[in-house]
């Protein structure tokens, strides 16, 4: 059997032996690197216990990434990987930062801080539990001898990333606004980036296929939409995505994907906050020429040479952003004897979120749904609401309705939901590499209320059967004297 060929069905036999020795070393390395700064370094508002914790999720994270699993179980080192290293970014990194004063009022406590790291970590752990019982433990089956499932052609390829591409920067700009509203998020079932990039990215790296135009497309428009919107995550996330298609099959990162999107981050995430409150006072549709004025304003007032007093947060406004901790902290210290805990209360809205507004016209809005409750914590108004939110993590959530039990019972049962659904998976390696990663970005994150996360378990559903339709349109029937190729390959 080829290299090619058996990476489609164990994509780990990518990956060199001499490599995967190297990334163990230097996984072992940055975990180590990591528990020494950690416990030399750690800010005043975190425990012990908080601090083996932030150590736990980068390991764990560094362990998944390694891992030589069967091909049974590529699925479950992806979302390990992720589910760990996003809990260890949002949360554990946080025990070596300075918190913002303005904060502290409201969550005084260090017991508050290394709540939000040791429930973060709980609930990270318990999903993982419940995930690996009902992920799939056996291999895909191998494709049929008498067709080549080589995932879209580099026409069709073409075409959908420029259906996704228009779609994206049409909502951005809301051209032709009122069918917009009409289709709301439908099309993009069909025509998601997050589900594209990867899969084109698959079909590069299993079948060979020129994949940079199409690639190019759906990037290019999640650039466009970003100095529309101020949205970095429109083209941050795709490339992520894009990433973790390398990850699942044992593949080298590419550094030039990696090094554009940290300086992005860097350098823009302080910068965006500026530019949105000059965006939201434009009456009129937004401009080319408005855009690039309000985004050298932005840049300029944010990085410009000025003294140290005066200066706009930076780097530290990134990395506070990437901190959940004083969110969960707060949530914590307001429900000792101020806040009663909800009982489920906080998910009664997802059944309604999941019914259409076609069939439901007057359901209430997401950001109703969810705002609600960021009222009710006092960290916003009925006005603010409408101009932006902040994030409660999944953790404090669960830990808001039904205290420390909470924690661990909900990310199990969820946990034990998601693994379920990565059942679904098509069989071709191309459509099967996108789904998993599409699957594993939506359901594996927990950085917010679950309200945003269950109802994308239909998405994911529906994406399975979208995935078996694009297969089909590169499926080619094999020649007599291509049957017989791999044969004399493995001979």
């Amino acid at each position: 059997m080829s290299r090619i060929q058996a990476g489609i069905h164990d994509p780990s036999a990518l990956a060199s032996g001499r490599g995967a020795s190297w990334k163990k070393i230097l996984a072992g390395v940055v975990a180590a690197t990591w528990a020494i700064v950690a416990v030399a370094f750690h800010n005043w508002l975190y425990d012990g216990v908080a601090v083996a914790t932030s150590i736990l999720l980068l390991t764990a994270a560094a362990a998944f990434f390694v891992w030589e699993a069967p091909p049974g179980r590529q699925p479950l080192r992806l979302l390990g990987f992720f589910v760990f290293g996003q809990a260890f970014i949002s949360s554990g990194m946080g025990v070596v930062m300075g918190e913002d004063e303005s904060v502290l009022h409201l969550a005084p406590t260090t017991e508050a801080f290394s709540f939000a790291v040791e429930s973060a970590g709980l609930f990270a752990f318990a999903f993982m539990v419940g995930a690996a019982l009902t992920v799939p433990r056996k291999a895909p089956p191998s494709a049929d001898e008498e067709t080549t499932h080589a995932g879209p052609t580099t026409g069709t390829a073409v075409v959908l990333a420029s259906l996704a591409a228009l779609y994206s920067m049409a909502l951005a700009t809301m051209v032709g606004s009122s069918t917009l509203e009409r289709l709301g998020m439908l099309p993009l079932l069909l025509v998601n980036p997050e589900l594209l990039l990867p899969f084109f990215v698959a079909s590069r790296l299993l079948t060979r296929r020129r994949m940079t135009l199409p690639i190019i497309i759906l990037v290019g428009s999640q650039v466009f939409v970003t100095f529309f919107t101020s949205m970095l995550g429109a083209t941050i996330l795709v490339i992520r995505d894009g990433l973790l298609a390398n990850v699942l099959l044992g593949r080298k990162l590419p550094l030039r994907w990696i090094a554009p999107v940290v300086v992005a981050v860097i350098l823009l995430n302080p910068v965006k906050h500026i530019f949105r409150e000059q965006a939201f006072d434009v009456d009129e549709d937004m401009t080319t020429s408005a855009a690039f004025e309000f985004w050298n304003e932005a840049i300029t007032t944010t990085w410009e040479d000025r003294p140290r007093s005066e200066k706009q947060p930076g780097l530290d406004s990134t990395l506070t952003r990437l901190n959940y901790n004083s969110m969960s902290a707060h949530v914590y210290t307001m429900l000792q004897g101020r806040l009663p805990f909800e009982g489920g209360d906080t998910y009664e809205d997802i059944p309604t979120l999941l019914i259409p507004r076609a069939i439901y016209p007057d359901k209430p809005t997401t950001t109703y749904m969810r705002g609600r409750w960021l009222i009710k914590l006092g960290l916003q108004d009925r006005e603010s609401v409408e101009r932006t939110s902040f994030a409660v993590p999944a953790s404090a959530e669960a830990y808001w309705n039904f205290g420390w039990l909470g924690v661990p019972g909900i990310a199990f049962a969820l946990g034990l939901i998601v693994g379920a659904i990565f059942r679904l998976a098509p069989r071709d390696a191309v459509a099967r590499v996108a789904f998993l990663v599409l699957a594993v970005v939506v359901l594996g994150q927990f950085v917010d209320m679950l309200i945003w996360v269950i109802p994308k378990l239909f998405v994911i559903a529906v994406t399975g059967a979208v995935l078996r339709v694009y297969v089909q349109l590169g499926k080619r029937r094999r020649s007599p004297a291509h049957a017989r190729a791999p044969r004399l390959e493995q001979a």
